[in-house]
């Protein structure tokens, strides 16, 4: 059962192509190790200080920034949704699955962020696992029920790809 068309997410728009050309050769060399390095360097090079030091430590935690703002987008846009008239009830069950689990991983994503303040490589590994699990939850929900179609998956995705990279940084991290 697909959501109403005026119940659909829109893809959430955080990769310009056209501003990839421009960014630093460190930035790209680092998100180069991802499998998403448009999407890390998009994510990246607006959080980046003016004059700071561009290394993986710097590019992961500011990976996790971004991942931390889209989750709680993502929890905003499931919450909509849920409340929306018209949403039916079985969507609006799993809805709030997903909120409880991207709440989780805000947990988790903090976690890893002090985590790298400590330089606990492993609990960073851990918690980013963790956030990444919470974040395929909730479409799993989506899945378990033939018909039924989550209305948030392209910011399910997008979370997916952005834990996948942050994963593949923290392997950077000394």
């Amino acid at each position: 059962m697909a959501p109403p068309p005026s119940l659909e997410a829109p893809t959430p728009s955080i990769t310009n192509p056209a501003s990839l050309s421009s960014t630093d050769p460190a930035l790209k060399e680092i998100c180069g190790h991802t499998d998403n390095p448009d999407l890390c360097v998009s994510t990246v090079s607006p959080l980046l200080p003016s004059n700071g030091v561009i290394d993986a430590t710097t590019v992961l935690s500011l990976e996790i920034k971004a991942c931390t703002q889209h989750t709680q987008d993502a929890i905003a846009a499931a919450k909509k949704f849920a409340t929306s008239p018209g949403t039916p009830p079985a969507i609006a069950t799993n809805l709030g699955v997903c909120s409880d689990t991207y709440s989780d991983a805000l947990d988790q994503l903090q976690s890893a962020t002090d985590a790298i303040a400590a330089h606990d490589s492993h609990m960073v590994n851990i918690m980013l696992s963790a956030a990444m699990s919470d974040f395929s939850s909730c479409e799993d929900g989506f899945m378990e029920t033939p018909g039924l179609v989550s209305p948030i998956s392209s910011y399910s995705d997008t979370l997916m790809k952005l834990t996948s990279n942050c994963l593949a940084l923290s392997t950077l991290v000394k």
